[in-house]
């Protein structure tokens, strides 16, 4: 078992990693590399309080795009709905309560702050800047999305910034990305 003081220590590390990474993908840009463009899905160790994934990117024509969270599950064979099962229950997936009989939808045990900022040459603009608990599903097939938020963004280059504010256990055992896409706004 792990004393305290190490277990700080590895957040400590993870963290400290977690920064140093981030740093070399935000760098990456610096040396003439065009930043990437939408779809991005970049691996997010939400059970873990502190964790960051951060990265700029480039928007190439004004449309609206949504930040998530994405769920990963595991299943093979579309029978076989075991694995979706769990990570449903997991990230708080909507449930009939059985004495009412009316939906509940918990949400995930999750606070995220979620930052996006437009690139200009007279400096950073804020675009969206949020904290939000309990994230909950708002689509679901081969993966279970909650959607942060919604943007419309003209053509420019952009950051986002995404942190883990609690730490959440039990979704160690379920692979999370976050991710930017292009979204859609229904008819």
């Amino acid at each position: 078992m792990t004393a305290p003081s190490q277990q700080r220590g590895l957040t400590h590390g993870r963290r400290l990693l977690t920064t140093l990474l981030m740093s070399v993908g935000l760098g990456s840009c610096a040396n003439g590399a065009a930043p990437p463009t939408v779809p991005i899905e970049i691996p997010f160790a939400v059970d873990q309080e502190g964790c960051v994934v951060a990265l700029e990117f480039q928007v190439k024509k004004l449309d609206y795009y949504s930040f998530n969270l994405t769920y990963v599950y595991k299943d093979e064979k579309p029978s076989d709905n075991d694995d979706r099962s769990r990570v449903w229950r997991l990230v708080g997936g909507g449930v009939r309560d059985p004495v009412s009989n009316k939906r509940i939808e918990p949400g995930a045990p999750l606070v995220i702050h979620l930052t996006v900022t437009q690139l200009t040459d007279q400096g950073e603009l804020v675009v969206f800047d949020k904290e939000m608990a309990h994230p909950k599903l708002s689509s679901w097939g081969e993966t279970l999305n909650a959607r942060l938020a919604a943007l419309q963004l003209p053509p420019g280059r952009y950051r986002f910034m995404a942190t883990s504010l609690k730490a959440a256990p039990a979704l160690k055992s379920v692979r999370t990305e976050f991710s930017v896409y292009h979204a859609y706004m229904g008819k």
